[in-house]
């Protein structure tokens, strides 16, 4: 592969980084201490995505429209596994263990969708109040990309996860234009993640700020990485834009050029896996 024979050559960081800002391919560290705020699930939002994301077989025909429609009646050819994910979405949390039982039976062959109740599960036992140590990174190491789908919960890029999701995984570690703000704990795992890539508006850099994962993560923890994000956007003169976030309304179109890898997984993006790493985000919110 590409990576491997760079890598041998000793030449992967230099081709990787060519022809880019010296300032970007520098990156940032930053030491903090912070205060967890624990996890508040949203299970209606965190439903929704699953399904939308394509982490269930048939979720999109099957889920969503009760997920669109509340008052909608329960259909009784509903798997019960479908069943307990509406009701999640409807109910709340009385919902998980019968949905993570139910999902005993589920033989679809998406299968991110046990992992991401799995999260779910594990959240809720994060407590909140406690005080720790953390480091604040925009980098692109690239054990961090393989990593970005793995040490957090939540996340199609698993890399034990569903080849048809995961295939992009290699190319966004491959392109230059994409780093990881990252949220580590002493230990060096990840706790919290977003991926930063430098994309067009126009003819001028501009950065795009993707979906922080765990989407499960404390809000004390999300903030963190959105005032990193938008120190790195201030540091660089570059504006900011995101999808998934609070902002301002845009007419803007940021363009992606692509990198050198085959796909790569853009959520910001209408459909996932985007060949080459082309793509368009038409109307994205301006963050900074």
């Amino acid at each position: 592969s590409t990576y491997i024979k760079e890598v041998m050559r000793g030449s992967f960081q230099e081709n990787r980084s060519e022809g880019l800002d010296p300032r970007w391919v520098t990156g940032a560290r930053e030491q903090i201490t912070l205060t967890s705020s624990g996890s508040s699930l949203n299970f209606k939002q965190l439903v929704e995505t699953s399904v939308r994301d394509g982490h269930i077989s048939g979720g999109v025909e099957r889920i969503m429209p009760y997920l669109n429609d509340p008052a909608k009646p329960l259909s009784a050819d509903l798997k019960s596994y479908e069943s307990e994910l509406i009701l999640l979405a409807r109910e709340g949390m009385e919902h998980l263990q019968p949905l993570q039982n139910a999902l005993g039976e589920y033989t679809g062959s998406q299968k991110q969708i046990v992992d991401d109740v799995k999260g779910w599960v594990k959240a809720l036992s994060v407590s909140s109040g406690s005080t720790r140590k953390y480091t604040l990174l925009d980098g692109d190491d690239p054990c961090d990309f393989l990593l970005m789908g793995t040490e957090v919960a939540g996340s199609c890029q698993r890399v034990d996860g569903d080849p048809n999701l995961n295939k992009g995984l290699v190319g966004t570690m491959l392109d230059g234009h994409n780093h990881l703000l990252l949220l580590k704990d002493v230990s060096g795992k990840i706790v919290g993640r977003a991926l930063l890539r430098l994309v067009k508006e126009g003819e001028k850099p501009a950065l795009l700020l993707e979906r922080i994962y765990p989407q499960t993560l404390g809000s004390a923890e999300k903030e963190q990485l959105m005032n990193f994000a938008k120190k790195r956007s201030e540091a660089f003169g570059w504006p900011l834009y995101g999808v998934e976030f609070e902002g301002t309304e845009t007419n803007v179109t940021l363009t992606s050029e692509g990198g050198r890898g085959t796909y790569q997984y853009v959520d910001s993006a209408s459909r996932g896996n985007q060949p080459n790493g082309k793509f368009t985000i038409p109307k994205p919110k301006l963050i900074s």
